[in-house]
């Protein structure tokens, strides 16, 4: 029983640091810098790239599949769960995205300074 404690509180961790790094890319002052690529990289236009830069339901699922390993590198779960998790935990921070976080900080505006 302690050790599918300990597997819970991992997953758990894992799923609370996916949030946090997917917020850093999504809404966060110091990665403004990668929104602002994205807009000027796409023209000023609204496109995949821009709408990607801001989604967290979009990169949490990316970022989930990439990360999910070291859950199953640290509790020896069977592999198979690995798309399982990596879903979970994505649609757990775009929900945690969804309700918890502050209407205003949702989007940047940016403002072009060749105009």
């Amino acid at each position: 029983m302690r050790d599918f404690a300990m597997d819970l509180v991992i997953a758990g961790l894992w799923v609370l640091a996916l949030a946090r790094v997917t917020r850093l890319v999504v809404a966060d002052r110091l990665t403004d810098f990668l929104r602002i690529w994205a807009y000027r990289r796409s023209r000023g236009g609204e496109t995949m790239l821009t709408y990607f830069v801001q989604c967290p339901w979009c990169v949490s699922m990316w970022l989930g599949l990439a990360s999910s390993w070291v859950v199953f590198l640290l509790t020896g779960w069977d592999w198979w769960l690995y798309p399982l998790l990596s879903l979970a935990g994505s649609y757990a921070v775009g929900v945690f995205a969804e309700n918890l976080e502050p209407e205003d900080d949702a989007e940047i505006e940016i403002v072009d300074d060749d105009q």
